[in-house]
């Protein structure tokens, strides 16, 4: 299994990957899509680089409107597009 570096992806995949969780689970709290995230791009430990790239991830999705936000719950807005 690859590991991705959180640094290093193409601009809009977490984002996308965020979407596409959300979407997947109706409803999840920002913790288990974030936690979702981390493991499928094979992040086992999530410092503070890698959590301000999932909450960043997260911020973008919902300001796309893929993802809306009501605290800490996510739920699908759009879908993304391509």
């Amino acid at each position: 299994v690859a590991v991705r570096d959180h640094r290093n992806g193409p601009a809009g995949e977490l984002e996308l990957a965020v979407a596409l969780m959300v979407r997947d689970a109706h409803v999840a709290s920002v913790e288990a899509v974030s936690s979702a995230v981390a493991t499928l791009f094979g992040w086992s430990r999530r410092g503070p680089d890698v959590s301000l790239a999932l909450e960043r991830a997260i911020t973008a999705a919902v300001t796309r409107g893929w993802v809306v936000r009501d605290g800490t719950t996510l739920s699908p807005g759009d879908q993304p597009k391509g």
